[in-house]
């Protein structure tokens, strides 16, 4: 009976060591969790951690090592120990030793990327440490690697004054230390590559914004705005006012245009083509002229299948009249005072960037009569999708123009984009860009 009761009293010992050091490796996880939780780097991480591995798990000493990619050697960064050991001629050494890959313990773990276990460094053969290990009373070693996914970046290890043989519970959540670690590292830098795109953004979007007119411009007889805004940071819509003086005097050139694709590459071919039509008009003010040397230089500029539509218009004040060609673009529209369809402004030739020898002809002259209205546009307005799928269209586009026909041209497109913006719930899918000129409700003399 007695025998029994000792039987019993040992198992229930067992169970509670077992239990106790169960809670000691989940709080080593959950402590190396809450660090990871608010470091931002590895080397801000890596000397938290091995303390809180020594003090959980009863290791004496914990070092960080990390891969020194010019030499490409492991170098200590760290050494941590508890109060109740010395080992000041062990941190030295540490602090001014490299290893390389397969030297030493460090070196090893960094060769064999997995975890090793010795239960006696100082008699280990590969110990290059093993003296100075025995001197200052250090026996059982462990060490782990630490990557980002792709890469070794140092080693994790741990040393007690014991021997202590390879456990393999603590080998699983050393094991499992690391994976936290490799993900952490991913975590980080995919965090920092995101801000490192935003950052490149931002720095676009100001670029881009830069290229936009500052201001509408005055021109005698009429009333001039334009508005854009991107699906995101940056865009590939544009429109622009340009002088063009010709022997009739000072007359103005509007630009709207549409580059495929989003973001950064949409707005450089944007970008590209403005310039060109922006030098093209210090020698030219024939608009179908400037479209055909601009796609001359982008059809042998681009590598790849993109292209511009764009629409260039040629507005003149002294005789009312307006010009233009349009290389794909969406048709423009001229309305008359009582919102009537006056001309539709068709396109006159191919994108620009697909033919090197395409051209652009220009349609007969259309005279401006007062209280007539030019509508152009880029495809995200008319394509601009509810939650339902259904599209917003050029008949609800040219009616919202309408409905609002007799104020300025900056509340007609305040109205217009407001419109769409609700029709589609704000779940932009493209860029919008819109220009509106009135002919003056007066009589040109």
């Amino acid at each position: 009976m007695a025998r029994k009761l000792v039987t019993v009293e040992q198992r229930l010992t067992r169970q509670l060591c077992e239990h106790k050091e169960s809670e000691r490796r989940l709080a080593a996880e959950h402590a190396v969790s809450r660090i990871l939780t608010v470091a931002h780097t590895i080397g801000d991480a890596a000397p938290q951690i091995i303390q809180a591995v020594c003090e959980s798990l009863d290791w004496d000493v914990g070092t960080v090592w990390l891969v020194d990619q010019d030499a490409n050697k492991l170098r200590c960064c760290e050494v941590w120990h508890t109060p109740r050991v010395d080992i000041p001629e062990f941190e030295r050494d540490n602090r001014l030793r490299s290893f390389s890959k397969g030297s030493g313990l460090p070196g090893r773990i960094w060769a064999n990327d997995s975890l090793i276990w010795i239960p006696d460094v100082t008699s280990d053969a590969d110990a290059p440490r093993a003296r100075i290990a025995a001197q200052e009373g250090l026996h059982g070693a462990v060490g782990f690697p630490i990557r980002n996914g792709v890469e070794h970046l140092g080693v994790l290890e741990f040393f007690t004054r014991e021997v202590r043989q390879p456990d393999q519970t603590v080998i699983q959540m050393m094991t499992s230390i690391g994976n936290q670690i490799s993900q952490f590292i991913e975590r980080r830098r995919a965090e920092k590559e995101v801000l490192s795109q935003q950052a490149e953004r931002d720095t676009a979007r100001l670029i881009q914004q830069g290229l936009l007119p500052r201001s509408m411009p005055t021109l005698a007889g009429f009333q001039i705005c334009g508005r854009s805004a991107p699906a995101s940071s940056v865009g590939g819509d544009c429109f622009d006012f340009i002088p063009l003086s010709g022997e009739s005097g000072e007359s103005l050139a509007v630009l709207i245009g549409d580059a495929t694709g989003h973001g950064i590459g949409a707005a450089l071919l944007i970008a590209m083509t403005r310039a060109y039509l922006r030098a093209l008009a210090l020698a030219s003010t024939d608009v179908g002229t400037m479209l055909t040397l601009a796609n001359r230089r982008l059809a042998s500029d681009l590598v790849t299948d993109d292209f511009v539509t764009a629409f260039l218009m040629g507005l003149d004040p002294r005789t009312r009249s307006l010009v233009y060609a349009s290389a794909g673009h969406w048709p423009g529209y001229v309305l008359d005072r009582d919102g009537r369809t006056r001309a539709v402004l068709s396109s006159t030739g191919l994108p620009l960037g697909i033919y090197p020898t395409g051209e652009f002809p220009v349609p007969p002259v259309i005279t401006l009569q007062p209280g007539d209205l030019v509508f152009l546009f880029t495809d995200g307005i008319v394509e601009a999708a509810s939650p339902e799928g259904n599209l917003f269209g050029l008949d609800r586009t040219l009616a919202n123009v309408r409905a609002h026909q007799h104020e300025t041209p900056d509340r007609i497109l305040e109205a217009l984009f407001n419109a769409v913006e609700d029709f589609s719930e704000h779940r932009r899918q493209d860029d919008l860009t819109a220009v509106v000129i009135k002919a003056d409700d007066v009589v040109w003399k």
